[in-house]
């Protein structure tokens, strides 16, 4: 049983509380990174009246348009919060095809990633969605900086608002806070879709009435919508049942103001500013929202009778997508709770068979013929997080071949021509905007390029005779709009004026076009004849349809009905369907979301139109001057009066609490870029007065680190040398006769000198990923030293060094939700390690390792193989290079010269039924994970009283298992894994561990 010192005892509060004020709400540490864009940027700065924005040079005219919004929507953004916007840098990221932005407040600042959404948007502009959104969360987080906060800030930095949001307000508060803002001020924000609650409203409709807590923290079994979903639905009923317009800032200033009441404030600051606890809020919102879904569902009926494709219902939340009819039955991509993404075949008789694994973000496939399949996917560079491409491919369902039909392009949603021969996809240029461009179907070249109109954003595009159809969202909404091939001069006609509901799926049926829309309040399939202006609705879902293809040989309409396992594949026939008359000028009408806009707007007073064209012409003349890498390497943003090294508490790597936590100070940077993080400390323990130093620089292709620890210790000089007649005193030891001769001796002398550690390494992250499965390599190289001296067998004194080396490889499916080991996967690392002097011959290693993933005998069950080799190439040996194998389990290190290693882990996940007492614990899963190690050590050594031994055990095995519980305690948001390992060695001992883990580290 592991034993903690009363040094220990202080010090592991210490480290909880240090990871409490690294953590981030948007971030998992203090140093917090997206990654990093090429190294070739060249980077601008503008500076507005209250924010600063960072962005690659070709991005001028989308940095102003970004600078604008902000500035245009700052102040109802805050005016509900009762707060003022900090001074803020906003950094753009638009090489990546990512759609999103973040918050992150050590160092202050906001990253966005420019490229718009290319499905599953909204019927708006993006860039004002993040005007809206993101702004809100500003004023949020500014409230943690007021009050005791501004002293905590002196104390710790920009990192003490970690303080205030790792105690007090949940994710779910900020975000659904944010998304009730962004339908505020808006007609299309989430709040007003018909596809962002619907998952409640299926639930709520069939009696799947969960306690607040199950729906808050989620399910390994059950499924439940993200902190978004949840966080919108609280919040909005919270003011509409309190009329409070500004009951989120309001709670917010009472948590600061009574900052010590860290048990209670909670339910006090909501109680106060709303008139109930979350929790009877969710409670009315349960009981309101169920009887106003009962109504509105019972109004909708009847409802059409759809056949299931599948023979029988998943067990667990499964979705099916991308519905295309075959022959032989449909084409469709599948995942859920036990699978990732796979590419699957459904027969007429409803049994499955996989096809492929199927990367997680893609467009739309459409069908090229009937063994075909073509999509585009977003395939990540080989180096750069912050850049990656959409392309386009192709994969032919008889050889089983994919084609890269594009490379390194930005397309999006292809759509095949009238004639087959070539392609129309959607182009979003690094520099804002979006085209329509076809190209050639086999060699992916461009034969013509039409752009949207001005300040429009193409979505989807399909083909009927010499007309080209696109979905564009501009100023006013989303439409349907149309252009012709040969004619136009690729001016864009009105087909569908622009609206506020969302529009998806499009696809061609003879000359009409099929797609969805949550025009009625539901998501549903619609047809729309272009010659005639007509449009019917196709289905009337109970809860949602999405992904229609009508297959006229069949005469049945095939799709994606939606239910609590997910969305399933059903087909009607075509006469059976609902063909009512459908009007985009009549839309369904969120009454709730209106009346909390009507709220806003009496509270809020936004710019006038004089005021507005005054901001956009003092933007459109801010000057933008060169942002200059080497003079903003350095941005310190957060220190503490203690020390901390933030890189070992992270990992857990340690051998001395205080190389976790001490008596001291640190001092941490983080350049505006994220290419540069560097922690700088001082600590003192056992009379020691101590310095460190770990630097990280990203922004070339090599990754370079270096690691300084001065005066941790004093210097040691060892001596190692051959001492043919000393015999041991030593008693009888297993495998070892006393007076038996030892030809190895070592004496190590401590000196008062100050000690320096330093460590060089570098490496490359290259990123492989494709086709659904995620691959890297990693070569790095590290070189290490000490000014501990050795002298070697007569050799003169010389410091100890080593370099390091080695590749690493792996590839594997996604880990589903349910799972703990991916499904199938592998990996192979291989390493040596090497020092340069008289010794040489004796310290050199070479180290394989390998391991394997394969599925358990149940579907959420898993087996992880490995097995490892180390030979060290020496002559006389005395572990002067540390091992690179690990012993089994539940042993102490010994020096390693010629040893294999094999183990085995079968993971086996139990539901623990959700199980909750209120505020104390919610119990999610039981982690049992039964392992065995064994070893073949052909030649081992340890040192012991001044001489190495030679131990003669050839053979190493243990036994044990890993018991982890999944669970959130104390209502603290980020689930904790928290449990045990037990293993039983060769040996006779008993091995016991604590396990813990968190959304912390």
């Amino acid at each position: 049983m592991k034993v903690i010192s009363p040094v220990g005892r202080l010090a592991f509060p210490l480290i909880l509380f240090t990871a409490l004020l690294l953590s981030q709400n948007r971030a998992t540490a203090q140093y917090y990174t997206l990654g990093n864009d090429p190294a070739n940027v060249k980077w601008s700065i503008m500076r507005g009246d209250t924010y600063k924005i960072i962005y690659p040079q070709q991005t001028d005219s989308l940095a102003r348009r970004y600078l604008y919004l902000f500035e245009k929507h700052r102040h109802t953004n805050l005016a509900g919060l009762r707060i003022e916007s900090p001074k803020m840098p906003i950094i753009l990221h638009p090489y990546t095809t990512t759609s999103n932005a973040t918050v992150v407040w050590a160092p202050r600042r906001m990253e966005i990633f420019t490229s718009p959404p290319a499905t599953g948007g909204y019927a708006q502009n993006w860039e004002t969605q993040l005007a809206l959104h993101e702004g809100r969360h500003l004023g949020q987080m500014q409230h943690y900086t007021k009050g005791v906060f501004s002293f905590f800030n002196i104390l710790f930095g920009e990192q003490s608002l970690a303080l205030g949001i790792g105690f007090y307000p949940s994710v779910w508060l900020l975000e659904g806070d944010a998304v009730l803002n962004e339908s505020d001020f808006s007609n299309a924000g989430r709040g007003r879709s018909g596809e962002f609650l619907m998952y409640y409203r299926t639930a709520f409709l069939q009696d799947d009435i969960r306690s607040y807590y199950h729906w808050r923290y989620g399910s390994y079994r059950h499924f439940a919508p993200n902190k978004y979903a949840f966080g919108y639905l609280l919040t909005s009923m919270m003011r509409y049942a309190s009329g409070n317009y500004y009951a989120t800032g309001d709670a917010m200033s009472i948590q600061v103001k009574r900052w010590w009441d860290f048990f209670g404030v909670w339910n006090t600051s909501f109680i106060r500013a709303t008139g109930r606890t979350p929790r009877r809020h969710w409670r009315l919102a349960v009981s309101f929202m169920s009887d106003l879904w009962q109504k509105d569902y019972l109004s909708r009926g009847p409802y059409h009778i759809a056949e299931p494709l599948l023979a029988k219902e998943p067990r667990i939340y499964t979705s099916y997508t991308d519905i295309l009819p075959t022959e032989k039955g449909i084409i469709a991509t599948k995942s859920g709770y036990h699978d990732s993404r796979m590419l699957v075949s459904i027969d007429s008789l409803g049994k499955e068979r996989r096809i492929r694994p199927f990367a997680p973000t893609t467009s739309n496939i459409i069908s090229d013929g009937d063994s075909t399949l073509i999509w585009a996917e977003t395939i990540p560079d080989l180096r750069w997080e912050l850049q990656n491409f959409s392309i386009i491919r192709s994969y032919d369902l008889n050889s089983k071949e994919i084609r890269d039909i594009t490379s390194r392009t930005k397309y999006f949603n292809p759509a095949l021509s009238a004639d087959g021969q070539s392609l129309f996809v959607v182009e979003y240029p690094i520099g804002g905007g979006s085209q329509l461009v076809q190209i050639d179907k086999k060699e992916g070249c461009v034969t013509k390029r039409i752009p949207a109109p001005p300040g429009g954003q193409i979505t989807e595009i399909a083909q009927i005779g010499e007309s080209l159809y696109a979905l564009i969202i501009t100023e006013s909404g989303m439409g349907i709009y149309r252009t012709g091939i040969y004619s136009d001069n690729g001016v864009w006609h009105n087909e569908i004026p622009d609206q506020h509901r969302y529009i998806q799926d499009l696809t061609v049926s003879d000359n009409s076009l099929c797609f969805t829309s949550d025009l009625d309040g539901l998501v549903n399939s619609y047809i729309y004849n272009p010659d005639l202006k007509l449009m019917r609705k196709l289905t009337n879902s109970r809860f949602g349809a999405k992904y229609p293809h009508i297959d006229n040989n069949s005469g049945r309409l095939y799709w994606a009905d939606f239910g609590l396992k997910g969305y399933q594949p059903v087909s009607a026939p075509l006469d059976s369907l609902d063909w009512r008359v459908a009007d985009f000028g009549k839309p369904f009408i969120n009454n709730i979301s209106e009346h909390l806009s009507r709220q806003a707007r009496l509270n809020t007073q936004p710019l006038s139109e004089e005021e507005d064209a005054a901001l956009k012409a003092r933007i459109d003349s801010l000057p933008a001057k060169k942002y200059k890498k080497l003079p903003h390497l350095l941005r310190i943003h957060s220190w503490a009066p203690f020390y901390a090294n933030i890189n070992r508490i992270m990992n857990m790597s340690y051998e001395h609490f205080y190389q976790l936590v001490s008596v001291g100070a640190t001092v941490i940077s983080q350049n505006d870029l994220s290419t540069a993080t560097m922690q700088l400390g001082y600590s003192y323990h056992k009379g020691f007065h101590s310095g460190h130093l770990n630097f990280n620089y990203s922004g070339l292709y090599p990754v370079l680190e270096i690691a300084v620890d001065y005066n941790d210790r004093h210097r040691t000089n060892t001596t190692i040398e051959e001492v043919h007649h000393h015999q041991t005193i030593i008693p009888a030891h297993p495998g070892v006769m006393p007076g038996e001769v030892y030809p190895i001796r070592y004496t190590i002398d401590t000196t008062d000198i100050p000690s320096w550690d330093v460590s060089l390494r570098t490496y490359v992250p290259l990123n492989l990923s494709k086709s659904g499965w995620n691959s890297g390599l990693i070569p790095q190289l590290r070189y290490d030293f000490s000014n501990d001296k050795y002298s070697l067998f007569g050799h003169k004194g010389i410091y100890r060094h080593s370099l390091t080396y080695g590749v690493r490889y792996y590839k594997m499916l996604p880990n589903p939700k349910s799972r703990l080991f991916p499904k199938w996967g592998f990996g192979v690392q291989v390493s040596g390690a090497y020092s340069h002097g008289p010794h040489n011959s004796s310290g050199n290693i070479a180290y394989i390792y390998t391991y394997g993933y394969l599925p358990g005998i149940l579907n959420n069950q898993g087996i992880k193989l490995s097995a490892a080799y180390q030979k060290q190439f020496n002559k006389r040996a005395f572990g002067y290079l540390p091992n690179l194998a690990s012993m089994p389990r539940g042993f102490d290190n010994i020096v390693l010269m010629d040893y294999a290693k094999f183990t085995a882990d079968y993971a086996i996940p139990i539901y623990l039924g959700d199980v909750t007492w209120p505020w104390l614990y919610y119990l999610k899963r039981l982690q049992i994970i039964p392992f065995g190690d064994f070893a073949i050590n052909r030649a081992s050594w340890y040192p012991q009283n001044g001489i190495i031994k030679p131990i003669d055990r050839k053979y190493l095995y243990s036994y044990g298992v890993d018991v982890l519980v999944n669970a959130h305690l104390l209502r603290i948001g980020s689930e904790l894994s928290f449990g045990f390992r037990y293993a039983r060695t060769s040996i006779g001992t008993n091995y016991w561990n604590a396990l813990f883990s968190t959304g912390l580290f």
